[in-house]
């Protein structure tokens, strides 16, 4: 077996599914919100009066893909991006999977997106 160098890569979106596929690793999910100020908003909100606030609302349309959804293609031994697509819809989790060289991601709107070169 190949022994691969570690890596470690910050990026802008929850992975909701995650494929390898080759030397490539592809990576979806919906684009991410501040969660620590989410988390100091709802520290501070009276469960009596529980009321969506902005910032929720514009957390839980992030998180649930309302505000699209991110696809990274990076290469699986040094961490590269190799692309990024924008997606319309959340992919669910773990909802992609290779076949005749093509990505198959199935998105929370009931959607198949088909992706080859």
């Amino acid at each position: 077996m190949e022994v691969v160098d570690r890596w470690e890569k910050d990026i802008p979106f929850f992975v909701s599914a995650i494929l390898l596929a080759g030397d490539n690793l592809f990576a979806a999910g919906p684009v991410e919100y501040d969660v620590q100020k989410i988390g100091d908003h709802l520290d501070k909100v009276k469960t009596d009066k529980y009321e969506l606030s902005g910032e929720l609302k514009d957390a839980l349309a992030s998180y649930g893909g309302g505000k699209g959804s991110l696809l990274w293609a990076m290469n699986k031994n040094t961490g590269r991006k190799l692309a990024e697509y924008r997606l319309d819809s959340k992919p669910v989790f773990d909802g992609m999977i290779t076949a005749d060289g093509r990505i198959h991601i199935a998105t929370v709107d009931g959607s198949v997106i088909c992706w080859s070169k």
